[in-house]
């Protein structure tokens, strides 16, 4: 599954549901964090260096896969601002490359061609 948007506000409040949720319902030996961490997110975030930073520190560059909400951002920024913005906030180029393309590859390799003849 591929959540938008880096997920919303949800890498800043995992801490918080982690140390919360663990009160208010039953142990199933996975906290939320966790269960985040199985998930994928979109690079969207209207270029927000700061969103970027959170989601790659509480979710991990590689949940990260580059999304540009195209059309549809258009109205708010010019395309390449939404990948340019990831190159410029300054993660190391490792996370750069896989948030860029590594992920998705990882994610979904190509398909080999297997005609009949």
């Amino acid at each position: 599954m591929i959540v938008p948007h880096l997920g919303g506000v949800m890498p800043i409040y995992l801490e918080r549901m982690n140390n919360q949720l663990a009160h208010a319902l039953e142990d199933t030996g996975l906290r939320p964090g966790d269960v985040a961490r199985l998930l994928y997110y979109d690079s969207v975030s209207h270029s927000s260096e700061v969103a970027l930073h959170a989601a790659c520190r509480s979710l991990g560059p590689d949940r990260l896969l580059l999304g540009s909400d195209y059309p549809a951002l258009e109205y708010f920024e010019p395309y390449p601002r939404s990948t340019n913005y990831i190159r410029q906030s300054g993660p190391p180029p490792a996370d750069i490359g896989a948030i860029l393309a590594g992920n998705a590859s990882n994610l979904f390799p190509p398909q080999t061609s297997s005609r009949r003849r």
